[in-house]
């Protein structure tokens, strides 16, 4: 448990802040604690099997902590995972944990019950990243609301990172998703479908993006107009009926709407379109149509926003597919990419399959995910970095740590650019044995994850 409010409890000897008398372990009976309706809100009780062998084996190793409702009840504070496997043991016949060990906590108000419940959890046990986000943004709130009344000395973030035990860049990864994330984020955070450094990306995406807009926003008018946002089209019948012609011949935005009128990619996109037709997630489709394409989960086996080796970059969604080379930016739903593509022979030649993805590919694609997660923790901030020198002059750092087969992660940061917190301040490399590199040079995070992974996967 972390420091703050609560206190180790371990062998049911609580400590508590100097002038106030010890708290003590009682025991209560288990059906008069009520389940913390806040906790739900945060966290997922998940599997107990493993602490109900350890609880049976063992006994409960420490106290719950509840607070007094003054009507013979007790709110639960701490400590569900263990009532909830003792209720378990209860209905499989295991009288032992009809009554529990519980510290009484005196607590002022909701807000107290809260933190209380937080702290508790905050290092009790693995957390899962949607759990982590969930924590982060009801503790801000509340010591928001306190700062804001004067309760709070100090600044809203330090009084998060102590609680938490975070480090100021983690605290700044979970603000990062909290203030630039959509619920529906959130939601994939919190299922478990994508992880915390893959919805930083996104932050770190609409964070650009927003920057960009702000950027062009500033800049002064072109006597002649210029379309910096992506061209969206709606390729239903009715829609192409009332897209209008183009009255200035060289006008890019309206040539790219006539392209898409005709089924095709404007001229500038075909090599970017070879080259993402040519990637490793194009193996696994059954066929290459929209509706493969959608049915093969692309984003759970590819990064957004990455570059292209023959220029530009691409941006994938589970509907669309965005392509952007200098000022021309073209996003199009994959059915008419996939048509465009097949129309002009680029397209990826594909084994015909019985099924969507085979079984060895299914579990060859399982694999690359777990090294992605892998590889996505090791660049970490929180990851064990060493330092190996700083270059004063220019305010860089270079950390490293090692990888199998005697290769090292290097990571150079530009302490100028992290002090004024933008997003791109650390830049990667992978060197092997001989010191070669087996990166291309110092690369940018999202780059360096798929690299790794590679690397991993020769290994």
């Amino acid at each position: 448990m972390s420091t703050g409010l609560l206190h180790s409890l371990l062998d049911a000897q609580p400590s508590t802040p100097a002038g106030e008398p010890p708290l003590k372990v009682v025991m209560i009976d288990r059906k008069n604690i009520i389940v913390n309706p806040d906790n739900h809100k945060i966290y997922v009780i998940g599997d107990v099997s493993r602490l109900k062998e350890d609880i049976k084996t063992n006994g409960i190793r420490q106290p719950l902590e509840v607070v007094d409702l003054e009507d013979g009840n007790y709110k639960l504070i701490g400590g569900e995972r263990r009532l909830t496997a003792c209720e378990e043991l209860a209905r499989e016949g295991d009288t032992r944990f009809n009554a529990l060990p519980c510290v009484i906590l005196k607590l002022k108000n909701d807000d107290d019950d809260k933190i209380a419940l937080i702290t508790a959890n905050a290092t009790a046990r693995e957390l899962t990243d949607g759990e982590r986000l969930a924590q982060y943004e009801a503790l801000k709130e509340i010591l928001t609301r306190r700062k804001k009344n004067g309760q709070l000395q100090g600044k809203v973030r330090d009084e998060l990172c102590r609680i938490l035990g975070l480090s100021a860049g983690a605290a700044a990864r979970l603000n990062a998703i909290s203030e630039n994330c959509g619920d529906d984020t959130k939601r994939e955070l919190r299922a478990g479908e994508i992880t915390l450094m893959g919805a930083y990306r996104r932050a770190q995406e609409i964070i650009a993006a927003r920057m960009a807009q702000q950027e062009a926003a500033k800049a002064p008018k072109p006597d002649k107009p210029v379309y910096e946002k992506p061209v969206v089209f709606d390729c239903s019948p009715k829609a192409a009926e009332t897209i209008p012609e183009s009255t200035v011949e060289d006008d890019e935005f309206e040539l790219d709407r006539k392209m898409e009128k005709a089924g095709k990619l404007p001229e500038w996109a075909y090599s970017q379109a070879a080259e993402i037709c040519r990637e490793d997630w194009t193996k696994c489709l059954s066929e290459f149509s929209g509706e493969g394409i959608r049915k093969s989960k692309i984003m759970e086996y590819t990064h957004t926003g990455h570059p292209l080796q023959c220029g530009g970059y691409v941006h994938y969604t589970s509907s669309t597919v965005s392509i952007g080379v200098d000022t021309h930016r073209i996003e199009l739903p994959w059915e008419k990419f996939a048509d465009a593509c097949k129309e002009v022979g680029i397209a990826p030649a594909l084994k015909p399959v019985e099924s969507e993805v085979s079984g060895q590919q299914e579990e060859q694609q399982r694999g690359k995910k777990t090294l992605k997660k892998l590889a996505e923790k090791m660049i970490d901030e929180d990851a064990p970095w060493e330092l190996f020198v700083k270059q004063v002059m220019f305010q860089l750092a270079y950390y490293s740590q090692p990888l199998p087969g005697g290769a090292k992660l290097w990571m150079r940061r530009d302490e100028i650019r992290k002090e004024a917190n933008f997003y791109n301040a650390d830049s990667y490399a992978i060197t092997l044995q001989d010191n070669t590199f087996f990166s291309k040079g110092w690369e940018s995070e999202e780059s360096i994850i798929e690299r790794l992974t590679k690397y991993f996967e020769l290994k």
